[in-house]
This record gives C-alpha cells, structure tokens and sequence, in this order.
C-alpha cells in the first residue's frame, strides 16, 4: 500500500514514513489495503512501539513508530 501523504509531525511522519513509501506490513503482519491499516490501528494502543516494513527507493526498510491518538 503505497503512503500518499502523511499529517505533519504526526506519529508516522515522526517515525521516518515518508509520502512514496509502501508500506509492506505492521508488527509483522500484512498490510494490503487501508482497510488492513485501519483495522491495525483501531487495536492498538495509543503510545505503543509499532514496527513497520516498508519499501523506499526498492529497499526494504525497518521503521519504528509510536501510535497516536486517533
């Protein structure tokens, strides 16, 4: 699922995700659509370590995010 913008200084954008990069999976599971991202984020708690992989400039790439409040 490719990232197509991101809010300023928000969780993901602190975390080092940039607009481009696709994401590939969170804490190791799957993420194929944004329905897979939501569903992640609406279990997750707020302030929590979420490791996610993606792919930038056709590297696969570790990032560590820490969830937000929704």
């Amino acid at each position: 699922m490719e990232v197509i913008s991101l809010t300023p200084n928000g969780p993901a954008h602190r975390g080092g995700l940039q607009e481009g990069d696709i994401l590939i999976a969170l804490n190791g599971q799957t993420v194929s659509n944004v329905d897979d991202l939501h569903r992640f984020l609406a279990t997750t708690t707020p302030g929590s370590d979420s490791s996610l992989s993606i792919l930038r400039d056709q590297e696969r790439r570790e990032l560590l995010v820490i969830t937000g409040e929704a």
